[in-house]
This record gives C-alpha cells, sequence and structure tokens, in this order.
C-alpha cells in the first residue's frame, strides 16, 4: 500500500489496519503534514518504503534539495526496509553505507508518456541499486507492452508500471514476473497518491 497520512499516528493506525493485508508499505513523506522517521520506523507492523518527492517530480516536498535528502539519510540511517530516490540523485546516496540494513529504490517518472526505451534506462541502473523503479504514463493499451518486457526482461529486481487508466493492468500483472518487487495500490479511493 502506498500513504499519505497526515501525521505519523495517523500514519501507524492505518498500517496497523492494513497489516494482515499487505507485506510492505509505501510512505510519501512528502506528502505528509508532519512526521517522525524514527517512530515510524521502530513501529511500523510491516517494513516501510519512505521517499520525499519533491515538487519537480509532482511530489509535495517544497524545501530545499539539502533538507530533503536529510529526510531521505534519517530514513536510511534509522534502518527502514528501503529509501525510494529520484535516479538522478542516486550519486548523492551512493556512499551512505554504515551499516544500515536500507536498500535504495532508484526510481524514475515519466508523467505524460511512456518513455521510447525503458529497457535501457533499466540497463542504465540497475548496477547502481538495489531495486530499479521505473513508470511511465501510458495513453492507450499498446503502452503498456514496453513496461511487460521491462518486468519479462530484468535481471535484477525491479518495479516497472504503467499510470494512467490503460496501465491498470501493469499493476495486476506485475507480481507474475520473477523479478518484481512489488506492486502499489492505494488503501482507499480517496487514499490515492
Amino acid at each position: 500500500a502506498s500513504l499519505a497520512a497526515e501525521d505519523t499516528d495517523g500514519c501507524l493506525r492505518e498500517l496497523d489496519r492494513l497489516a494482515p493485508r499487505i507485506g510492505l508499505a509505501e510512505v510519501r513523506l512528502d506528502l505528509m503534514r508532519s512526521f517522525d522517521v524514527a517512530r515510524l520506523v521502530a513501529k511500523a507492523p510491516v517494513p516501510l518504503i519512505l521517499t520525499c518527492r519533491p515538487e519537480r517530480e509532482r511530489g509535495g516536498f517544497k524545501g530545499p534539495e539539502s533538507e530533503r535528502m536529510g529526510i531521505l539519510r534519517s530514513a536510511h540511517d534509522h534502518g527502514c526496509a528501503y529509501i525510494d530516490v529520484e535516479a538522478d540523485r542516486l550519486d548523492l546516496v551512493a556512499g551512505w553505507g554504515g551499516g544500515s540494513p536500507t536498500q535504495v529504490i532508484a526510481s524514475q517518472h515519466w508523467f505524460d508518456a511512456m518513455p521510447p526505451d525503458l529497457l535501457g534506462a533499466y540497463r542504465d541502473l540497475r548496477d547502481r541499486c538495489a531495486v530499479v523503479k521505473l513508470v511511465g504514463t501510458a495513453q492507450s493499451a499498446a503502452d503498456v507492452l514496453p513496461v511487460l518486457e521491462l518486468l519479462r526482461d530484468a535481471s535484477t529486481p525491479v518495479i516497472g508500471m504503467a499510470m494512467g487508466g490503460p496501465g491498470t493492468c501493469t499493476r495486476i500483472l506485475a507480481p507474475a514476473f520473477p523479478q518484481t518487487v512489488l506492486t502499489y495500490g492505494a488503501a482507499t479511493s480517496a487514499a490515492a497518491t
């Protein structure tokens, strides 16, 4: 489930409610009014992906990039399962080892179309992170084919999907492919992230 609760307490309540039906939750820190990363990681009943999307990626974080990266560093250092970082910021997190079990998801989104070479984008990232996440926008049913080809041909952990109505099937079919780490869904239609 992908969550964007108002605050830490609300997020933990929603995680407790969903825990019997999910194996992992993405928490969109950029869409929360307030949050306590340490408490979220310590109290969550399921492993967490923590992300903080900037406005340039259609996220809700409006502050300076150094502050945003500090939030992600805190998530990493507190040992959440994954942090989701934009592919163009991957080099900034490359040296964050320090014994943390946190793995890095490198994500790239195309909000207006499906990119011409999704598999090439995957190949550029696959050796630089634990999981590659590539998301394009499907304008037609044919636009889902590059996503399905990516999921079929991936040799390392991957998250691939198509946004938009025609892309819904990629969220449903993704778990059928062996390298797929997860698929996303909103807890309720009003909670879509």
